[in-house]
Protein backbone atom coordinates (compact mmCIF):
# COMPACT_ATOMS: atom_id res chain seq x y z
CA UNK A 1 0.00 0.00 0.00
CA UNK A 2 1.34 3.42 -0.93
CA UNK A 3 2.18 5.94 1.78
CA UNK A 4 -0.50 8.42 0.67
CA UNK A 5 -3.10 5.65 0.69
CA UNK A 6 -2.05 4.75 4.23
CA UNK A 7 -2.49 8.34 5.39
CA UNK A 8 -5.87 8.57 3.65
CA UNK A 9 -7.03 5.33 5.31
CA UNK A 10 -5.81 6.48 8.72
CA UNK A 11 -7.61 9.83 8.37
CA UNK A 12 -10.91 8.00 7.69
CA UNK A 13 -10.64 5.69 10.73
CA UNK A 14 -12.86 6.19 13.79
CA UNK A 15 -11.10 8.18 16.56
CA UNK A 16 -10.81 5.11 18.80
CA UNK A 17 -9.01 3.17 16.07
CA UNK A 18 -6.73 6.13 15.38
CA UNK A 19 -5.74 6.22 19.05
CA UNK A 20 -4.87 2.52 18.96
CA UNK A 21 -2.63 3.01 15.92
CA UNK A 22 -1.00 6.08 17.45
CA UNK A 23 -0.21 4.18 20.65
CA UNK A 24 1.36 1.39 18.61
CA UNK A 25 3.45 3.90 16.65
CA UNK A 26 4.53 5.59 19.88
CA UNK A 27 5.61 2.22 21.30
CA UNK A 28 7.73 1.43 18.25
CA UNK A 29 9.29 4.88 18.31
CA UNK A 30 10.12 4.42 22.00
CA UNK A 31 11.77 1.08 21.17
CA UNK A 32 13.95 2.68 18.50
CA UNK A 33 14.91 5.58 20.77
CA UNK A 34 15.64 3.14 23.60
CA UNK A 35 18.08 1.20 21.44
CA UNK A 36 19.81 4.43 20.46
CA UNK A 37 19.97 5.49 24.11
CA UNK A 38 21.64 2.22 25.12
CA UNK A 39 24.23 2.70 22.38
CA UNK A 40 24.96 6.26 23.42
CA UNK A 41 25.22 5.27 27.08
CA UNK A 42 27.83 2.63 26.27
CA UNK A 43 30.03 5.01 24.29
CA UNK A 44 29.59 7.95 26.69
CA UNK A 45 30.94 5.77 29.48
CA UNK A 46 34.26 5.62 27.61
CA UNK A 47 34.24 9.29 26.59
CA UNK A 48 33.29 8.59 22.97
CA UNK A 49 29.75 9.91 22.91
CA UNK A 50 30.50 12.41 20.15
CA UNK A 51 32.20 9.74 18.08
CA UNK A 52 29.09 7.55 18.35
CA UNK A 53 26.87 10.46 17.33
CA UNK A 54 29.02 11.15 14.27
CA UNK A 55 28.76 7.51 13.16
CA UNK A 56 24.99 7.50 13.69
CA UNK A 57 24.58 10.68 11.63
CA UNK A 58 26.53 8.97 8.85
CA UNK A 59 24.18 5.98 9.25
CA UNK A 60 21.25 8.15 8.20
CA UNK A 61 23.09 9.31 5.07
CA UNK A 62 24.33 5.79 4.29
CA UNK A 63 20.79 4.41 4.55
CA UNK A 64 19.53 6.89 1.96
CA UNK A 65 22.47 6.21 -0.36
CA UNK A 66 22.04 2.44 -0.06
CA UNK A 67 18.32 2.75 -0.78
CA UNK A 68 19.01 4.90 -3.83
CA UNK A 69 21.66 2.47 -5.04
CA UNK A 70 19.07 -0.33 -4.99
CA UNK A 71 15.95 1.45 -6.24
CA UNK A 72 17.23 3.93 -8.85
CA UNK A 73 19.01 1.41 -11.15
CA UNK A 74 16.07 -1.00 -10.96
CA UNK A 75 13.63 1.73 -11.99
CA UNK A 76 15.95 2.91 -14.76
CA UNK A 77 16.11 -0.58 -16.26
CA UNK A 78 12.44 -1.46 -15.79
CA UNK A 79 10.72 -4.57 -17.15
CA UNK A 80 11.61 -8.14 -16.12
CA UNK A 81 15.30 -7.24 -15.73
CA UNK A 82 14.47 -4.75 -12.95
CA UNK A 83 14.19 -7.51 -10.34
CA UNK A 84 17.61 -8.88 -11.24
CA UNK A 85 19.20 -5.44 -11.02
CA UNK A 86 17.45 -4.83 -7.69
CA UNK A 87 18.71 -8.09 -6.15
CA UNK A 88 22.23 -7.58 -7.50
CA UNK A 89 22.47 -4.11 -5.98
CA UNK A 90 20.86 -5.30 -2.74
CA UNK A 91 23.53 -7.94 -2.15
CA UNK A 92 26.56 -6.06 -3.48
CA UNK A 93 26.43 -2.27 -3.62
CA UNK A 94 24.13 -1.71 -0.64
CA UNK A 95 26.21 -3.77 1.87
CA UNK A 96 29.43 -2.11 0.68
CA UNK A 97 27.93 1.34 1.20
CA UNK A 98 26.42 0.49 4.57
CA UNK A 99 29.21 -1.45 6.27
CA UNK A 100 31.99 0.41 4.49
CA UNK A 101 30.77 3.82 5.64
CA UNK A 102 30.59 2.65 9.25
CA UNK A 103 34.09 1.20 9.16
CA UNK A 104 35.63 4.28 7.51
CA UNK A 105 33.92 6.85 9.74
CA UNK A 106 34.44 4.77 12.89
CA UNK A 107 38.19 4.72 12.24
CA UNK A 108 38.44 8.45 11.46
CA UNK A 109 36.44 9.95 14.32
CA UNK A 110 38.35 11.11 17.38
CA UNK A 111 38.47 9.23 19.65
CA UNK A 112 38.14 6.40 17.15
CA UNK A 113 36.03 3.27 17.36
CA UNK A 114 37.41 -0.22 16.97
CA UNK A 115 36.62 -2.24 13.86
CA UNK A 116 34.37 -4.52 15.92
CA UNK A 117 32.49 -1.58 17.43
CA UNK A 118 31.92 -0.06 14.00
CA UNK A 119 30.57 -3.35 12.66
CA UNK A 120 28.33 -3.75 15.72
CA UNK A 121 26.93 -0.27 15.13
CA UNK A 122 26.25 -1.22 11.50
CA UNK A 123 24.37 -4.35 12.60
CA UNK A 124 22.39 -2.61 15.35
CA UNK A 125 21.63 0.18 12.88
CA UNK A 126 20.08 -2.39 10.55
CA UNK A 127 18.06 -3.72 13.49
CA UNK A 128 16.77 -0.22 14.27
CA UNK A 129 15.89 0.39 10.62
CA UNK A 130 14.19 -3.01 10.47
CA UNK A 131 11.61 -1.91 13.05
CA UNK A 132 9.76 0.55 10.79
CA UNK A 133 10.48 -1.64 7.75
CA UNK A 134 8.91 -4.80 9.18
CA UNK A 135 6.13 -2.75 10.74
CA UNK A 136 5.23 -1.34 7.32
CA UNK A 137 4.67 -4.81 5.88
CA UNK A 138 2.96 -6.04 9.05
CA UNK A 139 0.33 -3.28 9.01
CA UNK A 140 -0.45 -3.55 5.30
CA UNK A 141 -2.99 -6.33 5.87
CA UNK A 142 -4.92 -4.51 8.64
CA UNK A 143 -4.81 -1.27 6.65
CA UNK A 144 -6.20 -2.99 3.57
CA UNK A 145 -9.00 -4.40 5.71
CA UNK A 146 -9.68 -0.95 7.16
CA UNK A 147 -9.74 0.62 3.69
CA UNK A 148 -12.24 -1.99 2.49
CA UNK A 149 -14.46 -1.21 5.46
CA UNK A 150 -14.17 2.51 4.71
CA UNK A 151 -15.10 1.79 1.09
CA UNK A 152 -18.26 0.00 2.20
CA UNK A 153 -19.38 3.07 4.18
CA UNK A 154 -19.25 5.24 1.04
CA UNK A 155 -18.93 8.43 3.08
CA UNK A 156 -17.28 11.52 1.65
CA UNK A 157 -14.83 13.18 4.05
CA UNK A 158 -16.04 16.01 6.24
CA UNK A 159 -13.59 18.45 4.60
CA UNK A 160 -14.57 17.44 1.06
CA UNK A 161 -14.52 20.52 -1.24
CA UNK A 162 -17.66 21.47 -3.11
CA UNK A 163 -17.75 19.79 -6.50
CA UNK A 164 -17.62 22.49 -9.19
CA UNK A 165 -19.22 20.21 -11.77
CA UNK A 166 -22.94 20.59 -12.37
CA UNK A 167 -24.49 17.35 -11.14
CA UNK A 168 -27.32 16.19 -13.37
CA UNK A 169 -30.23 14.11 -12.10
CA UNK A 170 -29.90 10.33 -12.06
CA UNK A 171 -31.78 8.72 -14.96
CA UNK A 172 -33.35 5.23 -14.93
CA UNK A 173 -33.57 2.88 -17.92
CA UNK A 174 -34.41 -0.77 -18.56
CA UNK A 175 -32.08 -2.70 -20.86
CA UNK A 176 -32.89 -6.14 -22.28
CA UNK A 177 -30.69 -8.74 -20.65
CA UNK A 178 -29.60 -6.37 -17.90
CA UNK A 179 -32.67 -4.86 -16.34
CA UNK A 180 -32.64 -1.59 -14.49
CA UNK A 181 -29.65 0.69 -15.02
CA UNK A 182 -28.80 4.22 -13.89
CA UNK A 183 -26.96 7.02 -15.65
CA UNK A 184 -25.71 10.36 -14.43
CA UNK A 185 -23.66 13.19 -15.91
CA UNK A 186 -21.33 15.65 -14.20
CA UNK A 187 -20.93 18.71 -16.42
CA UNK A 188 -17.73 20.72 -16.17
CA UNK A 189 -18.01 24.29 -14.90
CA UNK A 190 -16.76 27.27 -16.93
CA UNK A 191 -13.13 28.32 -16.36
CA UNK A 192 -12.21 24.87 -15.02
CA UNK A 193 -10.40 21.97 -16.65
CA UNK A 194 -10.84 18.33 -15.71
CA UNK A 195 -7.41 16.90 -14.91
CA UNK A 196 -8.10 13.37 -13.70
CA UNK A 197 -10.86 11.12 -12.44
CA UNK A 198 -10.11 8.23 -10.09
CA UNK A 199 -12.35 5.33 -9.13
CA UNK A 200 -12.10 3.87 -5.62
CA UNK A 201 -12.42 0.09 -5.49
CA UNK A 202 -12.42 -1.87 -2.22
CA UNK A 203 -11.42 1.33 -0.45
CA UNK A 204 -8.30 1.75 -2.64
CA UNK A 205 -7.47 4.51 -5.08
CA UNK A 206 -5.62 3.45 -8.26
CA UNK A 207 -1.84 3.34 -8.04
CA UNK A 208 -1.15 3.88 -11.73
CA UNK A 209 -2.80 7.03 -13.03
CA UNK A 210 -2.00 6.07 -16.64
CA UNK A 211 -4.35 3.08 -16.58
CA UNK A 212 -7.51 3.61 -18.64
CA UNK A 213 -10.49 4.16 -16.39
CA UNK A 214 -12.86 1.20 -16.76
CA UNK A 215 -16.20 2.29 -15.29
CA UNK A 216 -16.86 5.82 -16.50
CA UNK A 217 -16.11 7.95 -19.53
CA UNK A 218 -15.12 11.57 -20.05
CA UNK A 219 -15.99 14.02 -22.81
CA UNK A 220 -13.97 17.20 -22.49
CA UNK A 221 -14.55 18.36 -18.92
CA UNK A 222 -17.71 16.28 -18.51
CA UNK A 223 -17.94 12.91 -16.77
CA UNK A 224 -20.64 10.39 -17.72
CA UNK A 225 -21.55 7.44 -15.48
CA UNK A 226 -23.65 4.32 -15.97
CA UNK A 227 -24.17 1.37 -13.65
CA UNK A 228 -26.69 -1.40 -13.18
CA UNK A 229 -29.04 -1.70 -10.23
CA UNK A 230 -27.11 -4.83 -9.19
CA UNK A 231 -23.90 -2.85 -8.73
CA UNK A 232 -22.80 -0.34 -6.13
CA UNK A 233 -22.75 3.21 -7.52
CA UNK A 234 -19.20 4.31 -8.38
CA UNK A 235 -17.18 6.29 -5.85
CA UNK A 236 -15.05 8.90 -7.62
CA UNK A 237 -12.37 11.45 -6.87
CA UNK A 238 -12.30 14.29 -9.41
CA UNK A 239 -9.31 16.56 -9.93
CA UNK A 240 -9.84 19.82 -11.78
CA UNK A 241 -7.78 22.93 -12.46
CA UNK A 242 -9.30 26.31 -11.66
CA UNK A 243 -8.83 29.48 -13.69
CA UNK A 244 -5.84 30.48 -11.51
CA UNK A 245 -4.11 27.15 -12.26
CA UNK A 246 -4.56 25.59 -8.83
CA UNK A 247 -5.75 21.98 -8.81
CA UNK A 248 -8.63 20.98 -6.51
CA UNK A 249 -9.91 17.49 -5.85
CA UNK A 250 -13.20 16.32 -4.41
CA UNK A 251 -14.85 12.96 -3.88
CA UNK A 252 -18.24 12.12 -5.33
CA UNK A 253 -20.72 9.24 -5.22
CA UNK A 254 -22.54 8.27 -7.27
CA UNK A 255 -23.44 8.03 -9.69
CA UNK A 256 -20.07 0.99 -16.01
CA UNK A 257 -17.89 -0.27 -17.89
CA UNK A 258 -16.20 2.18 -20.21
CA UNK A 259 -18.38 2.32 -23.30
CA UNK A 260 -15.55 2.80 -25.77
CA UNK A 261 -12.82 0.24 -26.31
CA UNK A 262 -9.17 1.37 -26.48
CA UNK A 263 -8.27 3.50 -29.54
CA UNK A 264 -7.25 1.62 -32.64
CA UNK A 265 -4.18 2.24 -34.79
CA UNK A 266 -3.92 5.84 -36.03
CA UNK A 267 -7.12 6.70 -34.17
CA UNK A 268 -7.25 9.98 -32.25
CA UNK A 269 -10.11 10.77 -29.87
CA UNK A 270 -11.23 13.81 -27.93
CA UNK A 271 -13.50 11.63 -25.81
CA UNK A 272 -13.72 8.05 -24.62
CA UNK A 273 -17.52 8.10 -24.54
CA UNK A 274 -19.74 6.67 -27.25
CA UNK A 275 -21.44 9.90 -28.28
CA UNK A 276 -23.80 10.68 -31.14
CA UNK A 277 -21.99 10.18 -34.46
CA UNK A 278 -19.33 7.91 -32.90
CA UNK A 279 -16.96 6.26 -35.40
CA UNK A 280 -14.66 3.44 -34.31
CA UNK A 281 -12.13 3.82 -37.12
CA UNK A 282 -11.73 7.29 -38.58
CA UNK A 283 -10.17 5.99 -41.80
CA UNK A 284 -13.37 4.13 -42.81
CA UNK A 285 -15.65 6.90 -44.03
CA UNK A 286 -18.52 4.54 -44.96
CA UNK A 287 -18.28 2.62 -41.68
CA UNK A 288 -21.15 3.14 -39.24
CA UNK A 289 -22.07 1.68 -35.88
CA UNK A 290 -24.81 -0.92 -36.32
CA UNK A 291 -24.98 -2.24 -32.77
CA UNK A 292 -23.47 -1.57 -29.34
CA UNK A 293 -22.93 -4.26 -26.73
CA UNK A 294 -23.00 -3.25 -23.05
CA UNK A 295 -21.37 -5.34 -20.33
CA UNK A 296 -21.91 -4.91 -16.58
CA UNK A 297 -19.45 -6.81 -14.40
CA UNK A 298 -20.99 -7.58 -11.02
CA UNK A 299 -18.96 -7.34 -7.79
CA UNK A 300 -20.08 -10.86 -6.83
CA UNK A 301 -18.36 -12.26 -9.92
CA UNK A 302 -19.91 -14.75 -12.30
CA UNK A 303 -21.18 -14.05 -15.78
CA UNK A 304 -21.45 -10.40 -16.74
CA UNK A 305 -24.80 -8.85 -17.62
CA UNK A 306 -25.03 -8.22 -21.37
CA UNK A 307 -27.28 -6.09 -23.49
CA UNK A 308 -27.22 -5.47 -27.24
CA UNK A 309 -28.53 -2.19 -28.65
CA UNK A 310 -29.09 -2.42 -32.41
CA UNK A 311 -29.65 0.35 -34.92
CA UNK A 312 -33.17 0.52 -36.28
CA UNK A 313 -33.44 -0.36 -39.98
Amino acid sequence: MEWQQMLDTFARMPPADQQTWLRMAAGLLALMLGMLWLESRYFRSSGRGRSWLAVRLVSAVAALLALAAVVVPARAVGGPAALGVFLLALYTVAPLLWFGSHLVVGRRVKPSLTRTESLVLAVTGLAILAIPGTTYFAVEGPLYAASREIGKRREVPADNPTLEHKVQAVQRYNLPGVGLIYTQSLLGAPDTRLVRVELRQSGQWPKDQSVAHPVFCTNGNDVHLMWSAKEEPPYLRLHWAQSNGSVVRAEFTPYTQMLASPPGAAEVRSTDCVMAGFKRVAASEDWQVQAIGLLFYLPTGGQALRSLIQKSL
